[in-house]
């Protein structure tokens, strides 16, 4: 995810995607643990981020090993 920050911050988004698509859901993220949301649409936009995340994890491991 640093990686994908990095590249976040040189403005080179098709590499920033290529290391971390989750990094683009963070801030989202962040602001349901800070700010506490407890409306049930959160709920089901924080499980389609999680099964984004684990597909993309999956994927890396199978290109890359």
């Amino acid at each position: 995810m640093t990686r994908a920050f990095l590249s976040l911050l040189k403005l080179d988004i098709y590499n920033a995607v290529k290391y971390n698509v989750v990094m683009f859901f963070m801030p989202y993220v962040f602001m349901y643990v800070f700010f506490d949301f407890k409306h049930k649409m959160h709920n089901v936009l924080l499980s389609i981020i999680a099964i984004v995340a684990i597909i993309n994890w999956i994927i890396k491991i199978i290109l890359f090993f």
